[in-house]
């Protein structure tokens, strides 16, 4: 797998970006090399994209990416989805109230210390559809 993604790595930095493991997926013999291990990335860019969010990184290295990807193995039925799916809601639904809790708790510790102005940055949570 790693010397698979190494010829992806065109700059030969050890770090993969979005652009060039997209670029090596169109490529029939990358795709078939990992089908052949076991491994189906049909959304390459989006699989990308959401391992470099949760790394905070624009691009992965090879070796850690090679991590992530191995776990990919296997089979993934409807239901694991959908499962994902409404436990991501869910999440979603607790992180809201939270968020709105903590709002309202600043809120009242502003009114009752008498704040003039106070700023507080939330993070936008997007709906699960």
């Amino acid at each position: 797998m790693t010397a698979i993604l190494q010829v992806a790595d065109t700059e030969n930095s050890g770090f993969l970006s979005v652009t060039q493991l997209v670029r090596a997926m169109k490529n029939d013999r990358f795709e078939h090399a990992f089908r052949t291990l076991g491994i189906d990335i049909r959304m390459p860019e989006h699989y990308f994209k959401t391992l470099a969010s949760v790394t905070q990184q624009d691009e992965l290295s090879i070796d850690e990416f090679v991590a992530h990807i191995v776990q990919m193995k296997g089979a993934v039925s409807r239901t694991d989805v959908q499962t994902l799916t409404l436990e991501t809601a869910l999440l979603q639904k607790l992180a809201k109230k939270y968020v709105s809790r903590s709002t309202a708790q600043v809120t009242q510790v502003c009114v009752d210390a008498k704040c003039s102005c106070v700023f507080v940055v939330l993070p936008c949570f997007a709906t699960v559809q």
